[in-house]
């Protein structure tokens, strides 16, 4: 359970509170391996002390070299019963696909990539006062390869998650046709538009 401890700290540029700064805003450092952990390698009982440790963001020429398929982090915050997140976000870029973890329990799954950090809002019931560990797992296929994870408190009132699904038809007149059954990810700061090209 050694993954790196980090405190929350205030942005002035976005009127937002930092929890876990991204690589934008100074990049936490992580608890990190690229072979397949235990089971329950996202639990706050988990014990990372032999993963090593590196600053974000990861992948193909940043901060922390990841080359392999699949990446897998943990690192982990103190909160005071005060600075609990009322309206928590992720700062997310992602390539490819994510899975994000709060003291166990999933709170985001992201298929496909972000070209730029999105803002995702997450539920912030699994957040406690106290020690909190955040978790995450991403798989590469093919292509740019990147994870970065952050997590901001927002002002305002809670936004409700969700996810829409468009189903389009992109087909062309007089262009060549298009691959068929192409699936695309096109990611947006509240909801996830999946579209698909016929």
């Amino acid at each position: 359970m050694g993954g790196s401890t980090l405190a929350a700290a205030v942005s002035a540029g976005r009127d937002e509170r930092v929890i876990v700064p991204a690589g934008s805003a100074g990049g936490a450092r992580w608890r990190h391996t690229f072979e397949q952990p235990g089971a329950q390698w996202m639990a706050p009982t988990y014990d990372d002390a032999a993963w090593a440790l590196g600053a974000a963001p990861f992948g193909r020429g940043r901060g922390t070299p990841w080359k392999t398929p699949d990446i897998w982090l943990r690192s982990e915050i103190e909160l005071s019963s005060e600075s609990l997140p009322r309206n928590p976000h992720l700062v997310l870029t992602h390539d490819e696909d994510v899975w994000v973890y709060v003291n166990g329990q999933l709170v985001s799954h992201r298929p496909g990539f972000t070209a730029k950090a999105v803002r995702i809002p997450v539920r912030a019931e699994p957040f406690r006062a106290g020690r909190n560990v955040i978790a995450v797992r991403c798989h590469q296929t093919t292509g740019g390869q990147c994870i970065d994870v952050g997590v901001v408190d927002r002002p305002g009132s809670r936004t409700t998650t969700g996810t829409a699904t468009v189903r389009a038809d992109f087909s062309q007149r007089t262009g060549p046709d298009l691959v068929k059954d192409k699936f695309c990810v096109y990611n947006c700061p509240y909801i996830t538009i999946d579209r698909w090209l016929r």
